[in-house]
Formats: C-alpha cells, sequence, structure tokens
C-alpha cells in the first residue's frame, strides 16, 4: 500500500480568518494528485515563485450540458519564496513528496494567515487557481 496517497498538502492565500469562501483562499491537495512542480509564475519564469500542478477530482454533483462544460481537469497553486532559491524549495517538496508524516495526514506548505511555512525559503502562498 502506498501510504503517500493518504498525504495531503495545505496551502491558503487568505489572511482574514473566517473568510475562506473560496477554494482559491485555502486548499488541501493529495500529494498523489501532483503532476509536476515548476519554477515560475503560471507559465511564465520568476526567481520568486514556484508553481505546483495537480489533477482535480470532479465532484459527483456536476453534470455538465456538454463536453464543452467539464470542468478543468487541473489546478495550480503558486508559492513566493526567497529570491534564486529555486532550487532548494524544488528538492524540499520533492522530500516532503515521497515522505510519510506518521503523526497527520497533512502538511502545510504555505498558510498566509498563521504565516506557517513548510520551508525556510517559503515566504507566500501567492495564488491558488482550483476552481
Amino acid at each position: 500500500m502506498n501510504t503517500l496517497t493518504n498525504n495531503y498538502w495545505h496551502f491558503r492565500t487568505n489572511t482574514v480568518e473566517g473568510n475562506e469562501d473560496t477554494s482559491d483562499d485555502s486548499i488541501m491537495i493529495p500529494v498523489a494528485s501532483i503532476t509536476g512542480i515548476l519554477p515560475g509564475y503560471y507559465n511564465s519564469y520568476s526567481n520568486t515563485s514556484v508553481t505546483i500542478h495537480f489533477k482535480k477530482g470532479i465532484p459527483l454533483t456536476v453534470v455538465p450540458a456538454s463536453a464543452t462544460d467539464l470542468p478543468t481537469q487541473t489546478g495550480m497553486v503558486t508559492i513566493g519564496i526567497t529570491i534564486g532559491r529555486q532550487k532548494e524549495v524544488l528538492e524540499f517538496l520533492a522530500q516532503a513528496s515521497n515522505t510519510s508524516n506518521n503523526k497527520k495526514s497533512y502538511l502545510t506548505i504555505a498558510d498566509d494567515l498563521n504565516s506557517d511555512y513548510a520551508f525556510r525559503h517559503i515566504t507566500q502562498c501567492k495564488k491558488i487557481a482550483a476552481a
């Protein structure tokens, strides 16, 4: 059994307690759904960002009228990092994705509300694109 299938990463861009009303404010993604981790902000290079791409599950309540109404199958989270520290952050995330935490089933990677960051060079949760 793969123990990583039960592990999740938590991200929060919201800085106002009680104001998390969309999936773009806070998200917990299964580590097993991650498809790639790239330096940069979305599709452009940046030496102050890393973007984590993941597969999204489609809620069972979604009944599309046509194939063009299907929800996007992928999402992404962009985190802010210390300038020029892409390699260190990528290495940390790779190690974290391959490590099982026996005490709890999730790891907070970037939480702006509580200023909780999993690694010294992660500074912010810039953007969650999950909807």
